[in-house]
């Protein structure tokens, strides 16, 4: 049986079938990054500046019908995100023809594989933007803003009737978060907040309703492991749960870093990318598949985010 052409030409129909369901899946996939963020979509180059505005207070008026506003004065410089640029390249050999033609489809092995590969580094520029220095401040917006000690919920966090020590995630740690979101003035009942968590965690709550003596608890955290189980998630204690791979884990210490937080706290791109399928003369006419990528993720409101310190033993 003879090849595509003598010139080993790639079929065009065949590029327009993978760059059509590769697009499809990048769409998915952007539809996921912006529901954990706010997006803008005026985000369209390298770099992007957010206003950082103080506090805004109302002043009451009394039924007077003239006189002079009473303007405030505001202090608040500004935020410099960046979008981070990727490659991301399967390589197959040119006697594989025979299965080019079943990669045009969404779960294809080359689009599962770019697909895995495009999940991760998502989830990595959030995290780096949650967890990170932002940048901004006054012109040229380079001054680095760490998180505030009040946005990090400490490992030795104990609540009532807990001894001194370190914990994994309790429910008593998931409760402080929601609260300092509230005394932000962000309510986890009212708008969209996540909780950012690794299989451990996950493991570690089980472990809590089994020895729990806190039916209360016991209740929540049981009905959304059975909800999960099921295949129908539900919320957990108000968030809707990120499950990822991807949280700094530091092995000296045993600590996993999760994050709870508010939709608005962050500013994401739109994902732009760009695809290519080439012959590769210099590695015997293998196949390339190429997408390259920008996108990034900013931190926008600081006390929308909690990072909660978490004990994890492997």
């Amino acid at each position: 049986m003879s090849d595509y052409s003598a010139s080993l030409d790639i079929p065009a129909h065949f590029k327009r079938q993978f760059s059509t369901s590769w697009d499809m899946v990048l769409q998915q996939q952007n539809q996921k990054f912006a529901n954990a963020g706010m997006t803008a979509a005026d985000w369209t180059a390298k770099d992007y500046i957010w206003q950082d505005l103080d506090v805004v207070l109302a002043r009451e008026t009394t039924g007077q019908r003239f006189g002079d506003t009473n303007p405030q004065e505001i202090s608040g410089g500004a935020r410099r995100g960046s979008m981070r640029n990727f490659d991301i390249p399967v390589v197959r050999d040119k006697w594989d023809n025979q299965w080019l033609e079943r990669q045009a489809i969404p779960d294809g092995d080359v689009i599962s594989t770019m697909k895995a590969a495009a999940n991760r580094q998502l989830d990595d520029v959030f995290i780096a933007a949650a967890i990170a220095d932002a940048v901004g401040g006054a012109d040229p917006y380079t001054t680095a803003i760490p998180l505030p000690a009040t946005s990090q919920i400490a490992v030795s966090f104990v609540g009532p009737g807990q001894t001194a020590g370190n914990y994994p995630l309790t429910p008593w740690k998931i409760l402080e978060a929601t609260i300092r979101l509230e005394k932000a003035e962000i309510d986890p009942t009212q708008e969209e907040c996540y909780l950012a968590i690794s299989p451990k965690q996950k493991y570690e709550l089980a472990a809590y309703v089994a020895n729990a003596t806190n039916d209360y608890w016991a209740e929540i955290i049981g009905n959304w492991l059975k909800a999960d189980s099921m295949g129908t998630p539900s919320k957990l204690m108000g968030y809707n749960v990120i499950m990822t791979n991807r949280l700094p884990y530091v092995s000296a210490s045993t600590t996993r870093t999760c994050v709870a937080f508010t939709r608005r706290a962050f500013k994401v791109s739109p994902i732009i990318q760009s695809l290519t399928i080439d012959r590769l003369p210099m590695k015997r006419n293998a196949i390339q598949f190429l997408s390259q990528m920008a996108f990034g993720a900013m931190r926008s409101l600081d006390p929308g985010v909690q990072l909660i310190a978490c004990t994890e033993t492997v």
